[in-house]
């Protein structure tokens, strides 16, 4: 499996995002992977699959593989340009899927961000369509004030072999 931690800062710098589909490009196949952090980026509600994705409609190769639907909920409304290339990851790479608002734990997609005017969602957890079927549950942990990040936290049904 391969797991990345991630740390965007709040502006200006996309090195993050391209290093990741750097190394999405390199360790993706076959391979499980979580990309897990702060991204600083806004996703509101908009989708992280591709809307529509059919060989129904397009004459696709055979091996050609649906992009599935399934939708997530937020409770931030926002969104930005960082946000914008968090999507880029999703739909460029093997797949992946935002954890947020999909999962039972945060079946609203929680605030994970605190400011003393403001709340907002911009951590994540990422994951390929192998790790997401694992999923048990998803959850935002509640505000400690330790931070002004919630700690975000996944349970995987490990398969035994």
């Amino acid at each position: 499996m391969y797991i990345c931690l991630a740390y965007v800062k709040p502006v200006g710098d996309t090195t993050v995002f391209r290093q990741i589909e750097v190394d999405l490009a390199h360790y993706s196949h076959p391979r499980d992977i979580m990309i897990m952090g702060d991204f600083n980026g806004s996703t509101g509600h908009h989708s992280d699959y591709v809307v529509g994705d059919t060989s129904k409609s397009l004459p696709l190769p055979a091996d050609f593989i649906e992009d599935v639907e399934v939708y997530r909920t937020n409770c931030d409304d926002r969104t930005n340009p960082f946000g914008g290339l968090l999507f880029d990851i999703c739909n460029k790479s093997a797949g992946l899927r935002i954890l947020n608002g999909r999962y039972r734990g945060d079946s609203i997609g929680f605030y994970t961000s605190f400011k003393h005017n403001e709340s907002s969602v911009v951590d994540y957890i990422l994951a390929s369509a192998g790790v997401c079927n694992r999923v048990v549950n998803f959850r935002v942990q509640p505000y400690l004030h330790l931070s002004d990040h919630a700690v975000l936290s996944v349970t995987l049904e490990q398969k035994v072999y």
